[in-house]
């Protein structure tokens, strides 16, 4: 029936219609599919991707179309998962996006020494650092490079210009050196900087861990 239906649309007589008259014709016997349905049957039936249905595969049945069009699809080579490869900063040791990351005219460096507050007492502790860095380079690139020196493997690590681990010492995560103030030297003769870092705890304000209602309590049998 859809194909003698088709076949008056075909004035050429080569077998092939339309999208447009393909889904109106479709519409017009009412066939229960959506839009999008209707869009991908058209696709089944066009193996040349030209925009036109070859209707006379209709007698053939759909089963067979969407076998070979299956068929098609999983004879494909499975696709390689591609890493990519940065290039690393030989100084910040952060990744170098496409070459393309924020780079500075020129720019100034300077010599950071981060001391572990723990181990302050020990001058030769393996986790004090002295690193030569970017004065653009963030709290947040200083924490990674402590991480990655030393292997530590806890997030919350802070950066204090004291020892007293005092708020008001500690340097904000997304802000640079050279913002808060650090003066910055040339690569041979870079200005240093004496820094402290430490774990800090994180703070949980959920009222049922923070309640002390029991404490002291004595428990009644």
């Amino acid at each position: 029936m859809a194909v003698e239906m088709f076949k008056k649309y075909d004035d050429k007589g080569v077998g092939v219609v339309t999208y447009s008259e393909f889904k109106a014709g479709m519409l017009d016997m009412e066939l229960p599919c959506t839009t999008a349905e209707l869009h991908l049957f058209c696709q089944m039936f066009d193996p040349n991707k030209n925009l036109e249905v070859e209707y006379l595969e209709l007698s053939k049945g759909v089963k067979s179309m969407s076998n070979q069009t299956m068929f098609q699809v999983h004879s494909r080579s499975p696709l390689q998962p591609t890493f990519r490869d940065y290039d690393h900063c030989p100084h910040c040791k952060l990744p170098v996006w496409d070459g393309q990351s924020y780079r500075e005219e020129y720019p100034m460096y300077i010599k950071v020494m981060l001391k572990f507050i723990s181990f302050d007492a020990l001058h030769r502790h393996p986790a004090h650092l002295q690193i030569v860095v970017h004065s653009h380079i963030t709290t947040l690139g200083l924490v990674e490079r402590i991480r990655r020196e030393t292997g530590m493997l806890e997030r919350h690590i802070a950066i204090f210009t004291d020892k007293s681990r005092e708020g008001a010492s500690m340097l904000p995560m997304g802000a640079k050196l050279e913002e808060m103030g650090f003066r910055a030297g040339t690569l041979d003769e870079p200005e240093e900087l004496l820094l402290y870092y430490d774990y800090v705890a994180e703070f949980n304000d959920c009222p049922i861990l923070l309640c002390d209602h029991y404490f002291g309590q004595t428990i009644r049998t």
